[in-house]
């Protein structure tokens, strides 16, 4: 699989931070020796959204595809198959 891209970017979108001053820190175990600290306290960025975009060189005259991951996944989920292979982010470029 080989294409080329007329041009490619990313960019973040809306947001705003928000201070949670609730809740308790708990300590989650992996394994018997690993553990993390979590604590719901902090400031977090809410509302924003991260933008990845890529223009094939040799385009189809169609509409853009565009694609929308699911809650608590993020966009690396199109970039290979859980087995391993090219996933959808080289795929639709390849077939402009």
């Amino acid at each position: 699989m080989a294409y080329s891209l007329r041009d490619f970017g990313s960019y973040t979108t809306g947001g705003r931070m928000r201070e949670v001053t609730e809740g308790t820190p708990r300590e989650v175990r992996f394994t018997r020796e690993t553990s993390y600290t979590y604590d719901p306290r902090g400031h977090f960025a809410v509302e924003q959204t991260y933008v990845q975009y890529f223009i094939p060189e040799r385009r189809l005259d169609a509409p853009p595809m565009v694609l929308v991951h699911g809650g608590g996944m993020h966009g690396s989920k199109w970039e290979t198959t859980p087995d391993g292979r090219p996933g959808w982010l080289h795929l639709l470029p390849d077939r402009g």
